[in-house]
């Protein structure tokens, strides 16, 4: 099952009536025609669902019922609701979704999956869901930073963007003082909107923009410490660099234009960015894999600012909501378990070897990235990709907890004590899910 909430972007396979839409396409319904051919299937049949919850929910029922029709699911890890069984993150904590550990032809530490996440999602030697080059997607979720160049040279000739990366001086500090002064209400209406004005740096006002600078500031919410989660919302650290991002945004601050929710928070990207009125703009690989494809400006791709220079390391943290997570259900049957396990084997070492090279190296790294310096950083960027227990089981409604934070002056301290019980709840949910049976 493809649960998928953006199946035009996040395309995980192809049909033969879809496979001339692009060269991905192309080379997802080919590794599939290899593996029927080469594995003695007689059939691999993807079914989409209308939303990644409805699919999750869908899954749910047949579990909870004991009729499972598919052998694995890809979707996103978390969604709008994290306990009402309709995401991959729900399923795991009620038993639905199947060990991938236990499953004998899995080599989940290997280049093929993703051994980053691997080591941050496995818990107590158990792990319910994970990505890699099975689902080319996985590209478009690690979070990137990106630089109008014809505006630097403009604005700010003498900074060269990927020396100050190269030299670790890409900080927080030197993002406010790139962009401190710059922002300009240009129609004069007293209000700063995406749509209609200029920005030093252009970003979404959600969590995902927050979580994205507390991992590339080296920091996390959820530590795993023996067998047991540790929560850290109650840092100062976190409250300090909170209170330093809210105020990247102008106090008036807001998308304007007219659309729907997720159609107007897109004009950061599309109107702000993409027509020259914004230096920088926070947001995930995917832009440069889908949303820039037709600016005509000249762009560059770096990573998210570290905290400061001490750090010496550029983290990208994995979008949670980006379609690319692949699970089995559980009560699939133990008599199909082995030529799953195995087919997903077969289908993440194929794609590494066929797919990634045109995703990555092709697509991404030289026809997305507009010049040599670009395709470096995103090397950088995958690099250092990173994901939590916290933003992926949204342990205590941290996403909220973070947004309150930034934009309410809700202190996450007062935050954390106020939720403690439904905080330590959900750490005893997921540890009680990957105990050893």
């Amino acid at each position: 099952m493809d649960a998928n909430d953006y199946p035009s972007m996040h395309v995980n396979y192809a049909t033969e009536e879809t496979q001339d839409a692009s060269s991905i396409n192309k080379e997802l319904y080919e590794r599939d025609l290899y593996l029927l051919e080469h594995y003695g299937l007689t059939d691999i049949a993807y079914t989409p669902a209308d939303s990644a919850n409805a699919g999750c929910e869908t899954l749910n029922i047949q579990i909870s019922s004991g009729s499972v029709v598919y052998d694995m699911v890809i979707s996103t890890a978390v969604g709008s609701d994290i306990t009402g069984g309709s995401t991959l993150a729900s399923l795991a904590v009620q038993n639905m979704l199947y060990d991938l550990n236990s499953m004998n032809y899995l080599s989940l530490d290997q280049e093929w999956w993703s051994p980053l996440l691997y080591k941050n999602l496995v818990f107590n030697d158990r792990l319910f869901f994970t990505t890699g080059d099975i689902a080319p997607s996985v590209y478009q979720a690690p979070s990137a930073f990106f630089v109008n160049m014809d505006l630097l040279r403009n604005y700010l000739p003498d900074v060269n963007i990927f020396g100050l990366v190269d030299s670790y001086e890409w900080t927080f500090d030197k993002l406010n003082e790139l962009t401190k002064g710059l922002s300009d209400d240009l129609n004069d209406d007293g209000a700063m909107t995406a749509y209609d004005d200029f920005f030093g740096v252009a970003l979404q006002r959600n969590s995902l923009v927050l979580e994205n600078f507390i991992y590339a500031s080296g920091l996390t919410l959820i530590e795993k410490k023996d067998e047991g989660l540790k929560d850290n919302y109650a840092s100062l650290l976190l409250d300090d660099l909170l209170s330093k991002v809210s105020d990247l945004y102008p106090a008036s601050f807001s998308y304007g234009g007219t659309g729907t929710a997720s159609q107007r928070q897109q004009y950061v990207i599309t109107k702000a960015f993409m027509e020259n009125n914004a230096l920088f703009l926070g947001h995930q690989l995917e832009s440069a894999m889908t949303h820039l494809r037709s600016m005509e400006r000249d762009y560059a791709i770096i990573p998210y600012p570290m905290q400061d220079e001490s750090q010496k390391a550029y983290y990208s943290l994995i979008n949670n909501w980006t379609d690319c997570f692949v699970a089995v259900p559980a009560r699939v049957g133990e008599n199909r378990i082995e030529m799953i396990s195995f087919m997903m084997e077969a289908m993440a070492a194929y794609s590494n070897e066929n797919l990634r090279p045109l995703v990555y190296e092709t697509v991404l790294k030289t026809q997305r990235a507009k010049d040599p310096d670009s395709s470096r950083m995103v090397d950088v960027i995958l690099n250092g990709i990173c994901i939590d227990f916290a933003t992926v089981y949204n342990i205590g409604g941290i996403g909220d907890m973070l947004y309150n934070a930034t934009f309410n002056s809700t202190s996450l301290v007062a935050q954390r004590l106020a939720n403690i019980n439904l905080i330590n709840g959900a750490i005893q949910d997921i540890i009680a899910a990957h105990g050893k049976e």
